[in-house]
């Protein structure tokens, strides 16, 4: 059953109702605005954190190094998941929710003046049927009261046959004029519980029954938020996972041999180990006894061996260099926006195109843009 059959007489208790439920969504219009400034206010609390850290990231391309990275890219992601849902709550759920309230309170205003109009219409109905009655109440006291005359002056010896007469027929006379606005008053009477019956059986109810439409998808809309609200954690869950994923898979791949390999290689100096000590050091007397012979012998091992680790450099470095990726001419997608505020970064926004100049397998690369700008990007951020 609507409102407009079962509430038709309780049309206070809906306006203060209906009233109450649209200050509710205001309420709840605040709530969201307050979790997306703290939600974009915790963005910037971690993005001001990783600031400190991100200039400790080490410099070697060691699989510790890499696993530093990708924590430093986590937090990163965790910061751009709360700004997303900050500006979602903000943008999306609560904006959009002021207007809702601003129309609702206009259309609940609309139709209590519906039903406004139509208490002035039952006002003017009931007023003519009041004035109708008091007419005819009148009309029959003259009646009653001219029959008592009649009955009284029939009774008296005082009285003479003539006025007795004369007060007989004017209560006859006031019979006759009851009897008609007896009959004015019942077509009026009809008229009236003719209105009424449209009234509180159609033209009311249905305006109720607005009002209570209206309450329903203004509870609808509110609940449809709530949804939204759960979506958007949802989809910030789902990218939190990913950067997470990415720690995982920096932490599985810590290699500590590859590591130490690595730190010789960007250390050693390429010189072998110290010649034996000569029986007599230089400037004995005896070590200027030695022949021009063994000096050029030592000096030959020497170079023999610097050029055997010469060698061993650079076949490794050729290694290296086959292991690259194409150079410039190779462009990269950049899926996520990357600030890129430290030295030697490039500051990238998602779904822009840059060229791909190096990758070392660091979980770093090297890229550059059309401007002729260069800098680090992170490999988990690219897509080739």
């Amino acid at each position: 059953m609507g409102w407009g059959e079962e509430l038709w007489d309780q049309r206070p208790k809906i306006e203060s109702a209906t009233a109450d439920n649209i200050e509710f969504v205001s309420s709840c219009k605040n709530l969201f605005q307050q979790m997306s400034a703290l939600e974009i206010d915790y963005a910037k609390s971690i993005r001001k954190c990783l600031k400190v850290y991100q200039s400790a990231i080490p410099v070697d391309n060691s699989t510790a190094a890499q696993g530093y990275r990708a924590l430093l890219e986590s937090f990163e992601v965790m910061a751009q998941s709360h700004e997303q849902i900050g500006d979602k709550l903000n943008r999306e759920i609560q904006e959009p929710m002021g207007n809702q309230v601003q129309q609702v309170k206009k259309h609940r205003q609309e139709l209590l003046g519906e039903c406004a109009g139509l208490d002035k219409i039952e006002t003017k109905e009931m007023a003519s049927l009041v004035k109708e009655r008091k007419k005819y109440d009148k009309i029959e006291k003259d009646a009653d009261d001219a029959q008592v005359f009649y009955e009284k002056s029939d009774r008296s010896d005082n009285i003479t046959k003539a006025k007795v007469e004369k007060a007989r027929k004017d209560w006859e006379k006031k019979s006759k004029a009851r009897e008609s606005a007896e009959t004015d008053l019942k077509n009026v009477n009809d008229k009236s519980n003719e209105f009424r019956t449209t009234h509180y059986l159609v033209a009311l109810p249905q305006v109720l029954n607005k009002i209570q439409a209206m309450d329903e998808t203004r509870a609808q809309l509110l609940i449809a938020r709530y949804g939204e609200v759960a979506k958007a954690y949802e989809e910030m869950g789902s990218l939190t996972l990913q950067g997470v994923g990415r720690l995982k898979e920096a932490v599985q791949a810590h290699n500590p041999p590859e590591d130490s390999n690595t730190f010789v290689a960007l250390y050693k100096s390429g010189f072998g180990p110290p010649q034996d000590l000569p029986l007599h050091p230089a400037g004995t007397p005896r070590a200027a006894k030695a022949t021009n012979t063994e000096q050029q012998q030592q000096q030959q091992q020497q170079q023999q061996h610097h050029q055997q680790q010469q060698q061993q450099q650079q076949h490794v470095r050729s290694e290296e260099d086959e292991a690259l990726p194409p150079g410039p001419s190779q462009q990269i997608v950049v899926m996520y926006d990357f600030g890129g505020t430290n030295d030697g970064e490039l500051p990238c926004s998602a779904n822009e195109v840059v060229n791909l100049i190096s990758n070392d397998g660091s979980g770093w690369v090297l890229a550059g843009k059309a401007d002729g700008s260069q800098g680090y990007v992170p490999a988990s951020y690219i897509q080739a």
